[in-house]
């Protein structure tokens, strides 16, 4: 990486460019120059432009920026799907990033497969001060055992969001039909004002024939098999405290049996019923979130609770809806945490829509 470009003058997020030694790495920022940095990383199929909403009320704490990913959104690098066999080349990318920029203090975070590959970015980094995980794929480790095997490449194929990506229709005449299309769709049905708008601006690439998925399908599906990552081992070597968000939803990545993991590594989980995977395009940002106390998180190694993230426990919203793409479905019954639902009337109104 050579280049970081951004133009900071412009109000609200801007876009910026980061080039690589295989093309460009793509993304928004909101420049708050001085206050410390936060890096977000999307879903598997997604972009950053998604999460517009969410991470605009955090924009006033942090210096944000959100990646678009290797094969997502306007990023150019190399995707080839067969030769993908985990997330440690998305990973690569976020390092690589991280050591352009040359600033300490991060605060990673990141959804669904974007929970996932910033732990594994962090893994052994001296300039992450706090990560937070909305939704991560945690699945067991068994699941980096199989995806070893010969025969892996054969039963992947079988899961039904890997079934169902290679199927996705891909190309349409304009953005117009896009949206009505997918305005019908169940999966968006419950999502907020204006974000099925923001994840198609750059969701979707112009081309000859008018529009197209900027992330192909064959790219997502090979995405949603390549699970020889090694994230408990990242977790556990985390260099900075971790903080989970998951939705008490059959359609959550974090089952009981990861939420046990992670309490047991020392990473409090935040439990939230009454939205899915894809809490991050549910939620109404109509007030303070993510109560991210930037000034802790401007240190590089926080002790006791470095991170008051109240709103982080409003992350774990973000995680139900996500699964949905992750085949996760295995349902939840475990009460929610009241206690941790106190001082979060944004969450508890949230509630009633669902």
């Amino acid at each position: 990486m050579n280049e970081n470009t951004a133009n900071t003058s412009a109000p609200g997020p801007v876009r910026f460019q980061a080039a690589c030694a295989d093309g460009v790495l793509a993304g928004w920022r909101w420049p708050n120059e001085g206050a410390p940095p936060l890096l977000f990383c999307h879903a598997t199929g997604f972009c950053a432009s998604v999460y517009k909403q969410m991470l605009q009320h955090l924009s006033g704490r942090f210096d944000v920026f959100a990646l678009d990913m290797r094969g997502h959104g306007r990023t150019r690098l190399v995707a080839d799907p067969e030769g993908l066999r985990s997330w440690k080349v998305y990973a690569d990318d976020v390092a690589e990033f991280l050591n352009h920029e040359a600033r300490s203090g991060w605060t990673l975070a990141g959804h669904s497969m974007g929970g996932v590959v910033v732990a594994m970015a962090a893994r052994g980094r001296s300039d992450v001060a706090a990560m937070a995980l909305i939704e991560p794929v945690a699945m067991p480790p068994a699941m980096r055992l199989a995806a070893r095997t010969p025969i892996w490449p054969f039963m992947a194929r079988r899961f039904t969001l890997v079934r169902l990506a290679r199927r996705r229709r891909s190309q349409w005449p304009a953005r117009a039909d896009v949206a009505v299309g997918y305005g019908r769709k169940p999966v968006f049905r419950n999502w907020a004002p204006g974000v099925l708008d923001d994840y198609l601006e750059d969701g979707l690439a112009d081309d000859n024939e008018g529009v197209r998925l900027a992330c192909t399908p064959a790219w997502e599906a090979a995405t949603f098999q390549a699970h020889d990552n090694d994230f408990w081992g990242a977790v556990r070597a985390a260099p900075a405290p971790v903080r989970v968000l998951a939705a008490n939803h059959k359609s959550s990545t974090v089952w009981r049996h990861a939420r046990r993991r992670f309490e047991r590594i020392g990473a409090p989980v935040a439990l939230q019923a009454g939205v899915s995977h894809l809490i991050a395009m549910e939620m109404r940002w109509k007030g303070p979130i993510w109560r991210l106390n930037s000034s802790q998180a401007s240190n590089t190694r926080l002790k006791s609770r470095p991170l008051a993230i109240e709103g982080l426990e409003a992350a774990s919203l973000f995680a139900k809806r996500a699964a949905k793409f992750h085949d996760g479905r295995l349902g939840t019954t475990d009460a929610v945490d009241v206690e941790r639902q106190k001082g979060l009337p944004w969450l508890r109104r949230s509630n009633r829509r669902n």
